[in-house]
């Protein structure tokens, strides 16, 4: 009696075995079953897909231009790109918002929205607005570029010259890159100014004319008489009060000789005037 007690509890501890081992096994292969579909899902299912990039805001530049600069770029930076690919909606930040990004100089703004939901790709761009045009004298034929207020050349322009748009001719740079600004900072946001000014006197610009980088000076011709002598080393906007009241004094006869007929005024002194 005392071995078939000993046999079924015997028995008993074996099935008890098993059936531990059975769950233990059937636990490692649905937590191993879960973490594959939770690998497939987050690497290889549709459902995490880019369905659509969106572009909004150009009106220049194509949106397979745009597309490529912000692909190529956001896809060279990111470490979950890489590792994802860009076809996957998880690479992408929620929200990302670049100013002036230097792998697309015509942009002045990007930005950058997830959609979840609709796996959509949201690129909203402003573009830079021009400001005028730079164009080196030192080539042959000149070679010419869009440039924004901020002074960045931001795309290749045709030659320009007088009235209708700012042109600034460039007689001392030999070669220059889109991106970057024609001047240093300082004397790019004077040269602005100067344009600025020239914009409001109501002159008729024949060019403007930048040749010696050492003496950081403009020389502006007009086709209503006398050339403008400008220095880029102070702020010329005191200036504009000066050619209104000469052309004011000329109207009203008291300006010997008449504007028309002067040979140039000179401002390459802060706050003083010479003219001639």
């Amino acid at each position: 009696m005392a071995d078939v007690k000993l046999y079924l509890a015997e028995r008993d501890e074996r099935r008890h075995k098993n059936r531990r081992r059975f769950r233990i096994g059937a636990s490692i292969a649905l937590a191993f079953a879960v973490l594959l579909g939770s690998l497939w899902f987050v690497f290889r299912s549709p459902f995490v897909a880019v369905h659509e990039v969106r572009i909004t805001g150009n009106a220049r530049l194509t949106q397979d231009e745009v597309e490529h600069a912000v692909l190529g770029a956001f896809g060279s930076r990111s470490f979950f790109a890489r590792t994802l690919g860009l076809g996957h909606v998880l690479a992408w930040p929620g929200h990302l918002v670049l100013e002036q990004p230097d792998f697309l100089p015509e942009l002045e703004r990007i930005e950058l929205t997830r959609r979840l939901i609709t796996r959509r790709i949201e690129i909203s761009v402003v573009e830079r607005e021009p400001a005028g045009v730079w164009c080196l004298r030192t080539k042959d034929p000149a070679q010419c570029f869009w440039f924004a207020k901020d002074g960045v050349l931001y795309a290749p322009s045709p030659d320009a010259e007088g009235n209708l748009i700012h042109a600034v001719s460039d007689h001392a740079t030999e070669n220059i890159s889109m991106g970057k600004t024609a001047l240093p900072a300082d004397e790019m946001r004077r040269l602005m100014e100067v344009l600025g000014v020239l914009s409001g006197s109501g002159l008729r610009i024949r060019e403007v004319r930048y040749e010696n980088p050492a003496l950081q000076e403009l020389r502006v011709t007009t086709y209503d008489g006398p050339a403008l002598y400008f220095s880029l080393r102070f702020s010329p906007v005191y200036t504009a009060e000066t050619i209104r009241t000469l052309r004011e004094d000329d109207a009203k006869g008291k300006l010997r000789p008449v504007f028309s007929a002067l040979q140039y005024i000179d401002f390459r002194v802060e706050n003083r005037v010479y003219y001639q």
